[in-house]
């Protein structure tokens, strides 16, 4: 018998003929869906009988299109409460429940919560019992592979020096093999503290001017250190020889974290020339 509001008697504005019943269904995961209740489930064991944990209180049956039937086969501990995936108010509560198979994409579903069940005060559910829904595919997380970028600087030659430029007429850049290159050799032919931002940056000797024996092993040691602290350097050595007349020969050979190779020989004179095969 309708009340004055046109309502039944005991009914709900949205057409549920209790407090506690289904709001709707919704996949999750390929086996994964979650039931929405308009108040919260009990739900503190899996074998009560009355427990929205319970599988058994749960059935799952195809309604449009051609597929294999599932079956409910556990309840996610953990009540769902707002704000979360869909649910639409503080009031609402849902369980997720686990099927024994994914669902087909696209393919429409009905999940029925069986009588049984009660709310977590004690109220039984009421009408409606059952939600649709839709089949949906388990979300997959892919990692963008990216390229690794190494150490990229302005092109220039270390023994030249000047800007480099490219195609386009822009100052161009310069990674890889030759940027290793180039640095070390700016180790080799820059005196310490020349950049007032690298303090540790260069040589305390001057290779273009003669030296001691002890000169030259301290000037060997201090090279390889400096080379070996480079980021993108594996291993090296380096040798330093001075001839009768003067003439400084360096050679540095070294391996890159990638791989590659380098070796180059340079001589110093001590009028400030620097020469390269």
């Amino acid at each position: 018998m309708p009340n004055r509001a046109g309502l039944e008697v005991g009914g709900h504005p949205m057409g549920l003929s209790g407090s506690f019943a289904v709001s709707r269904a919704i996949a999750v995961g390929g086996q994964l869906v979650r039931v929405v209740f308009t108040q919260e489930p009990k739900h503190r064991s899996a074998s009560a009988i009355d427990d929205g944990r319970n599988p058994a209180n749960y059935g799952v049956e195809i309604t449009a299109g051609t597929g294999a039937n599932l079956m409910v086969v556990g309840v996610k501990p953990d009540v769902v409460a707002w704000p979360a995936f869909g649910l639409t108010s503080d009031t609402e509560f849902a369980l997720d429940i686990q099927t024994d198979r994914s669902m087909v994409v696209g393919l429409q579903y009905l999940v029925t919560v069986k009588s049984p069940v009660v709310a977590a005060d004690g109220t039984a559910i009421g009408s409606p019992y059952s939600a649709a829904f839709i089949g949906a595919a388990r979300p997959s997380r892919t990692r963008q592979i990216r390229r690794k970028i190494g150490l990229v600087d302005f092109a220039s030659d270390p023994f030249s020096g000047g800007i480099m430029v490219d195609s386009a007429g822009d100052w161009a850049s310069q990674e890889g093999l030759p940027g290793t290159r180039k640095r070390i050799w700016r180790i080799a032919l820059t005196g310490l503290g020349k950049f007032s931002f690298l303090k540790n940056f260069g040589l305390k000797y001057d290779i273009k001017k003669p030296a001691t024996v002890s000169i030259l092993s301290g000037l060997r040691t201090d090279l390889r250190q400096q080379i070996a602290a480079q980021p993108d350097v594996a291993s090296s050595e380096t040798s330093v020889v001075m001839d009768q007349r003067g003439i400084l020969e360096l050679t540095i050979k070294a391996k890159t974290s990638t791989g590659q190779q380098m070796s180059d020989t340079i001589s110093a004179t001590p009028d400030g020339g620097i020469s390269t095969p």
